[in-house]
């Protein structure tokens, strides 16, 4: 419904993501995943239709979104070797991870704070092909005229992510 809502109105079909709340007695956010006791509305087949429009971002905002995806890799790469022989530790930690980031995101409300999110995800993230390569087309999503766009992307990022670390984290969310 929120991406029809968009294309009907002539948007950019991910616009306002980091802010939209379903039309519910009691609204919930879309950004957050819909799970026993959260206050998210995201459900897993949603996420599959987010992850198809993928495909309909602009150049800048692809490899924007990419260099999230590689980051959001390695960390949960990390987290996984560390705690793999611990699952209970492990999905625990996934969740934490996916939280931090959608609250820091979700919580930006000017152009320093979704820098400074993306800046410190990027380099906990490690090296980043993605980031080195693309730099120079990524960039102009971090000026201040389109931090709004960065926000709502980094969280479309976040929300489409689909990794082996995190598989059997999202067949629990269901």
């Amino acid at each position: 419904r929120f991406i029809c809502e968009n294309l009907v109105e002539g948007n950019r079909w991910y616009d306002g993501f980091s802010t939209y709340r379903t039309a519910e007695k009691k609204p919930r956010v879309l950004h957050d995943f819909c799970r026993k006791g959260g206050s998210g509305a995201l459900k897993i087949q949603e996420r599959e239709g987010i992850i198809t429009m993928l495909d309909n971002l602009e150049n800048a905002e692809r490899k924007f979104v990419e260099s999230i995806h590689v980051a959001l890799r390695q960390r949960f790469g990390a987290i996984a070797e560390e705690n793999r022989d611990n699952p209970a530790a492990m999905k625990k930690r996934f969740q934490g991870e996916r939280d931090k980031w959608r609250i820091a995101f979700a919580g930006a409300k000017v152009h320093d704070q979704i820098r400074s999110a993306l800046a410190d995800l990027w380099s906990r993230g490690g090296s980043n092909a993605v980031l080195q390569k693309e730099w120079p087309e990524i960039l102009p999503m971090l000026k201040t005229d389109h931090w709004q766009a960065a926000r709502d992307l980094a969280l479309i990022a976040l929300a489409s992510y689909k990794g082996a670390e995190t598989e059997k984290l999202d067949s629990d969310s269901e």
